[in-house]
């Protein structure tokens, strides 16, 4: 399913059936309806409440209002013809009356439009369903239907003989259809097979006897004393108005792309305009997927169907005689013309665009003429439809490769080779010609350079299409000489830019941006610029030619450095996200990660510590967001700190407290102490008070996951003594003293001393008024008190940890949403509520498996799962393992339809760094 030409991911199996259903029933589905179907009269407790976190995360991808919510359940509301199974119907229906109209040739390219669309059996990952049997069934038996129709159609084509083999194979999955053999009886004896058709049918009639008992149907014992007479009514000449072509003959199978072709096809059959322009990136397939689809419209076009190559011109004043020539006219093309209804397909027009007026003139004064073109860029004529064509999908990349390569080698080396050329069938040929001589894993090894491995195409190929870099090498010398500059400077970026960066970095104008992108050189996705892979390898070896690229890294980085100091100025002085921040700078980071990484590897390669470390410093706030940010922030700093190159002590120190701090949010404590000790003793020497209380509260952190509460107790006395210039650290060491007794003890028995963690909590709420800029003290106020009623099982527990989940959901604190639902679940656990237990805890296991792996054995044994035994339970903690992020939030909530999930807009990893009830991650001063 796709939105936008995008594919859609549509989460856990039970939101797919869900959305199944809804296209199934194509009207009000009643919510105990969908109840039952999804979970097959065992609906478990709260099953409504999971029920409306699918359709709420279905709206989220398909539009708010693809679904409406009514009195007793929801209805999907989609345009006519967005759902493929209706627009195979219609298809069908169409071919199906060109057919017994007597116009076979429109009725077999409808019937293939129709078939074109199907990718697999209907409902593949539920036609076992019950709620899916009929429908499943309905849809194979139309598809069926509708394949003997366009068999029926090419028959009366005269292709009987091309059709025998097709036949053969399609009886073999189909061995009781009649009509089939019927169909296969009547190509052998049009093929001049008397004998074979006669031993086809008494096969046929074996079969039926032995299988179903019963005799031939009257229809194919008429067709075996037609064929024992002769009968003239059997006979069909080949076709004599078979249209002209000059299509070349393609040596290779066609892969994939089959929806391409069916929207083209019936882009071109619509007629809404008699200009169609294929456009897209070199090595994207736009010729062979417009001879595919100009093939499929021969019999639409009596006068012909004909391809015009224009590759080879240099001079836009030859067009219009290769026009001429290419379809055989011996005077000017319109004149050739006139009323003739022709298709014409010209191919690579990119390099004569200046000619365009030429297509335009056509088209003027030939009212039946179709013209279909393929060029970099559009042609900008008044009847002119684009159609962007986008690399393969991955799939149909990896099965272009295997037959190519003639067998696969490793499935997962394949689909990575595939995935490391952008999936762009020219590379993924190339790479799979490479397969004579190296296996699929070596070919991958040595795709770290993709441009010198992709060479050694076909001979018969044009030489732009040999290799992949004379490709885009043909593109680029199309360009201006201003275009070609920033096209080189643009690789400099690392996953893309926004339009400031470019004109900042590069001197990009908008004009010049545009006008890459209409050349489909350069993408533009979300508000950004960015060039494939292999694009911007051949970018990058001219910007090295240009003798700009040291230059060019210098403003590159100057930029970045400039707009993460402002970031750091944003910031409280605590380094963390406010909710404002959040929604700010939070995309910002994530869209731009790559462009920071490349600053730091630049930077750490030209031995620039001091500018390494501070750019890591500046990014603070950023490593400390969760376990998977830690982990990299951790091998940032660590290269960083392992460089040469002078650096302030101050710099050193503060680096040296946030290796430590990573290496504890990424759960691996004990190597964070010894950094974290270095930097204090620095601390100490430079009197910067602020990072000893900050080192102080690490080390306290790391005595409390080491259970030594003694030690944990002293260092947080040491750290109170520290004068601190915010209030917020303060705070944050009482809050801290308090969690260790709030979870003191060794669990589930003898739990804590919650009096104490009670009045340190009161204590540090004196300091509330000071913070009031500072949402997350409340928030961490919050959770305290909600940690101790859990430990003394007050009712109101739940409750309170969903207040904290709101406030942590909103301050994008993206770790402890994780920890909230694991606490959330604990407490359903010890109320008995097994299914919601489960389910929240399979949610948190099920981010760990994706983010930190090696932690889901911690947390199953906190969850004490080894040990447990109830179906209900486990049931349910596999349910949750298929909830996303935003669903396991909404399901904890108990959300209704009506109010809208809380969005989290970035990947979630928790930090556990201890397996009893205190996470140690949770205070800020971890880092």
């Amino acid at each position: 399913m796709s939105r936008g030409g995008q594919p859609l991911r549509l989460g856990a199996a039970k939101q797919r059936a869900l959305l199944a259903l809804l296209l199934i029933r194509r009207g009000e589905v009643g919510r105990d309806v969908l109840v039952d179907a999804l979970w097959g009269g065992r609906s478990p407790k709260g099953a409504r409440n999971t029920l409306q976190v699918y359709v709420s995360k279905l709206r989220k991808s398909l539009g708010r209002d693809a679904i409406e919510t009514t009195a007793t359940g929801y209805r999907l509301l989609v345009d006519g013809g967005a759902v493929d199974s209706e627009r195979f119907e219609s298809l069908f229906a169409e071919g199906r009356e060109a057919l017994a109209a007597g116009n076979p040739a429109r009725a077999a390219g409808q019937l293939s439009a129709a078939l074109g669309l199907w990718r697999g059996p209907a409902l593949a990952d539920m036609r076992y369903e019950a709620f899916a049997q009929a429908e499943t069934g309905r849809l194979d038996e139309l598809r069926v239907a509708c394949l003997e129709e366009r068999i029926e159609a090419d028959l009366a084509l005269g292709r009987h003989a091309a059709l025998v083999g097709e036949l053969e194979a399609r009886i073999l999955e189909q061995p009781l259809r009649e009509r089939l053999r019927a169909q296969l009886i009547t190509a052998l004896y049009r093929s001049g097979r008397q004998s074979e058709a006669l031993d086809q049918y008494q096969s046929t009639r074996r079969m039926l006897a032995d299988e179903l008992g019963l005799q031939p149907s009257v229809e194919l014992r008429e067709l075996e004393r037609m064929i024992l007479a002769h009968d003239p009514a059997l006979a069909l000449a080949e076709p004599t108005g078979k249209p002209d072509s000059n299509l070349p003959l393609q040596p290779t199978p066609f892969i994939g792309r089959q929806r391409e072709v069916v929207e083209i096809v019936e882009l071109i059959r619509t007629g809404s305009r008699r200009l169609v322009t294929l456009t897209g990136a070199g090595g994207s397939g736009k010729t062979r997927l417009a001879i595919e689809a100009t093939g499929a419209l021969a019999y639409d076009y009596p006068d012909g169907v004909w391809w015009v190559p224009l590759q080879s011109l240099a001079d836009p004043q030859l067009v219009s005689q290769a026009i001429a020539t290419g379809i055989g006219a011996k005077a000017e093309p319109a004149w050739f013309i006139r009323d003739k209804r022709m298709l014409i397909l010209l191919d690579n027009f990119e390099h004569l665009l200046d000619a365009a007026i030429v297509a335009g003139e056509l088209l003027t004064t030939c009212p039946n003429l179709q013209l279909l073109a393929t060029s970099r860029e559009p042609l900008r004529l008044v009847a002119e439809r684009t159609v962007h064509v986008q690399p393969m999908e991955e799939d149909d990349a990896v099965a272009l490769f295997e037959e190519r390569a003639g067998e696969g080698g490793d499935s997962n080396a394949v689909a990575e080779i595939c995935r490391r050329v952008d999936c762009l069938p020219l590379a993924v040929e190339l790479a799979a010609a490479r397969t004579r001589t190296l296996s699929a894993e070596e070919i991958l090894d040595r795709l770290v350079e993709r441009l010198p491995l992709l060479t050694g195409g076909p001979r018969d190929a044009p030489v732009r299409q040999q290799t992949l870099k004379a490709t885009i090498a043909w593109s680029y010398d199309l360009l201006a000489p201003n275009e070609q500059a920033v096209f080189s400077r643009l690789s400099v970026f690392a996953g893309g830019c926004t339009q400031d960066a470019a004109e900042a970095v590069c001197g990009a104008t908008p004009d010049r941006l545009d006008s890459l992108t209409e050349k489909n050189l350069l993408v533009r996705r979300d508000g950004r610029y960015m060039l494939l892979d292999t694009i911007q390898e051949y970018a990058r070896e001219r910007l090295v030619a240009s003798c700009e690229a040291q230059a060019l890294r210098e403003a590159h980085s100057a930029w970045y450095f400039e707009l993460a100091e402002q970031l750091h100025r944003d910031l409280p002085d605590t380094n963390a996200f406010t909710p404002e921040l959040a929604r700010r700078w939070g995309p910002w980071v994530d869209s731009e990660l790559e462009n920071l990484r490349a600053v730091l590897r630049h930077k750490i390669e030209r031995g620039e510590r001091e500018q390494a470390l501070r750019f890591a410093l500046l990014l603070f706030a950023f490593w400390r967001k969760g376990a998977r940010y830690a982990t990299e922030g951790e091998r940032w700093v660590r290269q960083a700190l392992d460089s040469d190159g002078p650096t302030e002590d101050r710099t050193l120190a503060w680096a040296l407290n946030l290796y430590g701090g990573c290496l504890v949010a990424a759960g691996r404590t004990v190597e964070g102490e010894k950094p974290i000790e270095q930097a204090l003793e620095l601390a100490e020497r430079l009197q910067d008070c602020d990072l000893q209380h900050n080192c102080l509260l690490g080390l306290t952190l790391i005595a409390a996951n080491a259970r030594d509460t003694d030690t944990a107790e002293r260092l947080l006395e040491a750290a109170r003594e520290v004068k601190v210039s915010d209030p917020y650290w303060e705070f944050i060491a009482i809050h801290l003293d308090g969690q260790i007794a709030a979870a003191a003890g060794p669990p589930p028995a003898d739990i804590a001393d919650t009096a104490r963690a009670r009045e340190l909590f009161e204590e540090a709420a004196l300091l509330l008024p000071r913070l009031t800029d500072r949402p997350m003290a409340a928030a961490f106020h919050e959770w305290g008190f909600a940690l101790v009623a859990m430990q003394e099982n007050a009712p109101d527990a739940d409750e309170r940890f969903q207040r904290v989940l709101r406030s942590s959901v909103s301050l994008d604190q993206e770790r402890d949403i994780y920890e909230n639902l694991l606490f959330m679940g604990e407490i359903a656990e010890r109320r008995g509520d097994l299914i919601r237990a489960g389910t929240l805890w399979g949610s948190v296991l099920r981010i760990l498996e994706e983010q930190t792996p090696d932690w889901v054995p911690q947390y199953e044994r906190y969850m004490r799962l080894d040990s447990r035994c109830e179906p209900d339970l486990l049931r349910s903690v596999q349910e949750g393992r298929e909830l996303s992020r935003e669903e396991a939030v909404a399901y904890a909530l108990s959300e209704t339809d009506d109010l809208a999930i809380p969005q989290i807009t970035k990947p979630v990893s928790s930090s556990p760094t201890t397996t009893d009830r205190l996470s140690t991650a949770r205070s800020a001063g971890s880092s």
